[in-house]
Formats: structure tokens, C-alpha cells, sequence
């Protein structure tokens, strides 16, 4: 027998009915473990997606924010379980509040302990920019994440460095802050 192409497969299930590919589709997932899988994997896309991101939101606090006393955060780990995350769903909604919910749990930190490296405060400012940046380039990411990223300023406030008024910076430069304090609707 003739090993069957993925091109000569795709050929021969466009002359099928939606009917025909329904069955042939619940055959391959009764007779394949491995089939079934994909299939669950493709169809629960959106539930697998949540349940990882409530695993990755604890990791990130876990992470940035450790609760034992003498325990340094390990920035890198959360920033890695982000872009795992990324890789894993593509959501890119839910990617943007794990980077929320990392400068969040670190300004906390940060306002809490006074005596940390230039570098947590370097990767935190990265990671608010590269949150800036996706709802720059979406508007209604900027409406989902707005007030959270402002509340994030307000945290910051008290601390004693340049690290609030660079994220202040940082937050006034996307232009829907700007059409917003304008008064401006854009639709």
C-alpha cells in the first residue's frame, strides 16, 4: 500500500461532505489515543488556556514575590513562565495580563523591601514596556489593561528612585492615554 501524503490528504477530504469528515474524524479518534488527544487539545484550546494561566499567575507570584523571609525574587523563572505561556496558547489577552500581573506582584515587592538591585528594577520596567507596547498596538488591549497599569504607577509612587517616573513615562507614552486625557473618542 501507498504511504498517503499530508498534500494527497488534504486533496482527498475536500471532495468529502461536512458529514463524511465528521465521521471519519470521531473513527480516527476512537481508534487513535494520540488523535484523540490533538483533537481534545484543539476543541479545549480556550480551557486548557485558562487552567495554564492560572498555574503560570502563581508561578509569576511565586516567583517575583517570595514569601520566605531571606528569599530573593527570580525574575528570570516568572519572565520565562511568560513567554512559555506565549508559546504554549498564543493568547495574547491573557500573555499581556501575566506581564500586568508580574510588575504588579514586583512594585508590591519593591514597595514593601527597599533594598533591592537597579536590575529587578530594570526588568520590571522592561517588562511594563513590553505591556505598553501590545496595548499600544491594540486599543482594546489598552481598555483591558488601563486602569491596572495606572493603579501600577500609583503603587510605585512611594518608592524612592526613578523607577516611578520612568514608568509614568513609559505609561504616557501610548497614544490612547493621551486621546483619552483629550476627551477624544476614537472608534
Amino acid at each position: 500500500m501507498a504511504k498517503l501524503t499530508t498534500d494527497d490528504l488534504k486533496k482527498h477530504l475536500e471532495t468529502y461532505e461536512r458529514d463524511e469528515l465528521i465521521k471519519i474524524i470521531t473513527d480516527l479518534a476512537q481508534v487513535s489515543k494520540k488523535a484523540r488527544k490533538h483533537l481534545s487539545a484543539e476543541i479545549k484550546a480556550e480551557e486548557v488556556a485558562h487552567s495554564l494561566y492560572e498555574e503560570s499567575k502563581q508561578t509569576i507570584t511565586d516567583y517575583v514575590s517570595p514569601d520566605a523571609e531571606g528569599s530573593k525574587p527570580r525574575l528570570s523563572k516568572a519572565k520565562r513562565t511568560i513567554d512559555e505561556f506565549r508559546k504554549s496558547t498564543g493568547n495574547k489577552a491573557l500573555t499581556v495580563d501575566l506581564m500586568v500581573h508580574f510588575v504588579e506582584e514586583g512594585t508590591n515587592f519593591a514597595a514593601a523591601h527597599k533594598d533591592l538591585e537597579e536590575k529587578f528594577y530594570s526588568r520590571m520596567v522592561t517588562m511594563y514596556s513590553n505591556a505598553v507596547e501590545e496595548c499600544e498596538n491594540d486599543e482594546l488591549l489598552f481598555h483591558q489593561f488601563n486602569e491596572r497599569l495606572h493603579k501600577i504607577l500609583e503603587t510605585a509612587a512611594p518608592i524612592e528612585n526613578d523607577y516611578p517616573a520612568i514608568l509614568t513615562d513609559r505609561y504616557h507614552s501610548i497614544s490612547w492615554v493621551e486621546n483619552q486625557d483629550q476627551g477624544i473618542t476614537i472608534q
